[in-house]
């Protein structure tokens, strides 16, 4: 017994500054080697290397370079086939634009979703914004309509303000965590308000229903999850 305890003395990680104890090959914090095989305690096994890089991740690598590949492959095509029609056609509407910004679009919607796929939540967040801003630079590229802000604004952010109230009732694990993204989009329908106000939007009939709505659901989160939903804000903003 006293040998084993004289082994398992306290550890200062020399990278860190950590202390700790135990039966540890690596710093918990910073993952700096602490015990060299062959010192000190040398029954302590390394468990940081027993699993090997699973395929799905070497799969993973392979797809993402396949795709880069193939997105600036569409962009150099496309800037040729401008190139080239502008060359022989006057009246030959130029997609390069219009290429890139679905090729960086759709790049980062993958980027995200593949590292984001555990967090729904953010996920979904992430490839919204990502989406509305495609949404608005193809509306100014085609001319500028207005129906990137007039329309699709106010409709994403209620279908955000229901998405995010529904899951935060059929996932009663991360119910807290989808509290404070709901808010978040109460938060953008205030936003859409004040466009409103200002006079940069003038849809005022659909802003007053998706308004309404945002407002319905934020009375409906307090009375039923009331109690979790103002523990968690409390939490999160130290007051």
């Amino acid at each position: 017994m006293m040998d084993t305890d004289k082994k398992r003395k306290t550890i200062r990680c020399q990278k860190c500054g950590l202390t700790f104890s135990g039966e540890r090959v690596y710093c918990p914090l910073c993952k700096k080697r602490i015990i060299d095989e062959g010192t000190e305690d040398s029954s302590i096994k390394e468990d940081f290397d027993v699993f090997p890089v699973t395929q799905k991740k070497q799969a993973d690598f392979i797809f993402m370079k396949i795709v880069t590949f193939a997105a600036l492959a569409a962009v150099i095509v496309a800037g040729m086939v401008d190139r080239m029609m502008v060359l022989s056609d006057r009246t030959w509407q130029p997609i390069f634009f219009l290429v890139v910004i679905g090729v960086a679009g759709g790049y980062a919607l993958l980027i995200v979703g593949q590292r984001k796929w555990k967090n729904i939540r953010k996920m979904v967040m992430y490839e919204v914004i990502i989406g509305m801003i495609l949404c608005i630079a193809y509306d100014w590229y085609t001319g500028w309509k207005g129906w990137s802000v007039q329309i699709v604004l106010p409709l994403t952010v209620v279908g955000m303000n229901l998405l995010y109230f529904i899951l935060g009732f059929v996932d009663r694990k991360h119910q807290t965590d989808y509290g404070i993204y709901f808010l978040l989009t109460i938060i953008a329908t205030v936003f859409v308000v004040i466009l409103v106000c200002v006079g940069v939007m003038h849809n005022t009939m659909l802003v007053t229903v998706t308004t309404g709505i945002g407002v319905l659901l934020l009375i409906a989160k307090i009375i039923f999850q009331g109690k979790t939903f103002l523990s968690e804000l409390s939490r999160r903003l130290h007051v």
